[in-house]
């Protein structure tokens, strides 16, 4: 009987912040800023001086050039790398450096492409490996804090979700890479690309906080809760709502009715508009606060289904559900097959 207890109690765990984790909180708050359109701005946080990092040059050609020979195989996926990348340099978030930072501490990342055939947005994303060794045996992220972890954990986040009447769902468009990285640190974050292999190779540094990095979940998460506790007075049902119901880029919060929804929704947008962070993919159990283009113009049918931290919601019945699509031949059944189809049903 006590154990039947024990298994039915739910208490948030309590937070108990590790030295190193205390020190990447007091560097976050020494030396955030923002910028004159109000974007954020942060640094790495070392853990070690970046004098202990060798050379990153050589690895990361080789494993560039391996990527271009396995790309040319592949024309489609990559044309989709070539456009990725394109769109990256276009937005802003890389930029060409005609004179690298070779003779001072720096970094090579070596980077590759995840496919993602049913993402509804991005189909191809490319993704930085910053746990690359370097002839020192030492990578960037060997020397990075990771920081705390800032946002609830899972299984609270979703017991919390399904108590509303109402609930809505979102996530922050490139979340990562609406904060900036200050400028002295890009040199940890060059990377080396070009669109064919007839043009020359060239040095990119990456601008904000990027995908791969020891650091980067603990910066954009912390960026959001920034956001937050600067409009705790002003718009605090908001406020809250991103401090309490945010899974990384993730909102899922709710409310008991469509006035305090409404409100959520309102608050939320304006303070991370603030921050320049953009709110899309708006889900809802309430046909008025469904607002997402990219699903309904691809909807053949009258449901509308989404996915929520790994699974599949449909908004119409408010009923969650899994999707199965085995992958796999029969005649060849791995545990490894046996464990990715596992995961696929609810992988959050």
């Amino acid at each position: 009987m006590e154990r039947l207890w024990r298994i039915d109690h739910v208490e948030p765990p309590e937070i108990t912040l590790t030295p190193e984790q205390r020190n990447c909180e007091e560097f976050y708050t020494k030396t955030v800023r923002r910028n004159s359109d109000g974007r954020l701005e942060v640094r790495l946080p070392f853990k070690d001086e970046p004098t202990v990092l060798g050379a990153s040059f050589d690895i990361a050609k080789r494993r560039f050039l391996s990527l271009e020979r396995s790309l040319c195989k592949r024309p489609e996926v990559g044309a989709k790398y070539v456009e990725f990348m394109q769109e990256f340099q276009k937005l802003g978030h890389m930029s060409s450096v005609s004179h690298p930072q070779l003779n001072t501490p720096h970094y090579y990342i070596p980077h590759q492409c995840v496919l993602k055939p049913n993402s509804t947005s991005t189909k191809l994303r490319v993704v930085f490996d910053a746990s690359c060794k370097t002839t020192s045996q030492k990578s960037l992220n060997d020397i990075l804090m990771v920081g705390p972890t800032i946002h609830p954990d899972l299984y609270t986040l979703l017991l919390r979700f399904r108590i509303h009447r109402y609930a809505i769902t979102a996530d922050v468009v490139k979340m990562f890479r609406q904060v900036n990285m200050f400028a002295e640190d890009r040199r940890f974050q060059y990377i080396l690309w070009r669109a064919s292999p007839s043009q020359p190779l060239s040095t990119f540094e990456l601008n904000n906080v990027t995908y791969g990095t020891a650091a980067a979940p603990y910066l954009a998460i912390r960026s959001l809760s920034y956001l937050a506790d600067k409009f705790m007075d002003k718009l605090e049902i908001g406020a809250k709502a991103i401090k309490s119901s945010f899974y990384v880029d993730d909102f899922l919060g709710g409310a008991d009715t469509v006035e305090e929804l409404h409100q959520i929704k309102r608050e939320v947008t304006a303070i991370l508009q603030d921050g320049q962070l953009e709110l899309a993919k708006w889900h809802s159990n309430h046909c008025k606060f469904v607002d997402d283009a990219t699903v309904k113009h691809l909807q053949l049918d009258d449901e509308m289904l989404t996915s929520t931290l790994g699974l599949k919601w449909d908004q119409v019945r408010d009923t969650f559900m899994f999707s199965f699509s085995p992958r796999f031949d029969s005649d060849h059944v791995t545990k490894r097959s046996i464990l990715s189809i596992a995961s696929s049903l609810f992988d959050p």
